[in-house]
């Protein structure tokens, strides 16, 4: 069975949870993509990568 691909982001607040969440559901065979920064950046807000993530969704570029 293939696994579900997954969405996620958050701002300089969670960026190590989600680093974590990320590296997590990888190791269970999820594929993860990334909407949020891939560094750690003050500053940045969590609304722009919750938008993105929903307009995947949306728009139902879930796969």
């Amino acid at each position: 069975m293939t696994k579900q691909t997954i969405y996620v982001g958050g701002d300089h607040q969670g960026w190590q949870m989600k680093s974590a969440l990320e590296d997590m559901l990888k190791a269970e065979g999820y594929k993860v993509v990334d909407m949020g920064n891939s560094n750690l950046v003050q500053g940045d807000d969590y609304p722009d990568f919750g938008y993105a993530v929903a307009k995947r969704v949306v728009n139902g570029s879930l796969f």
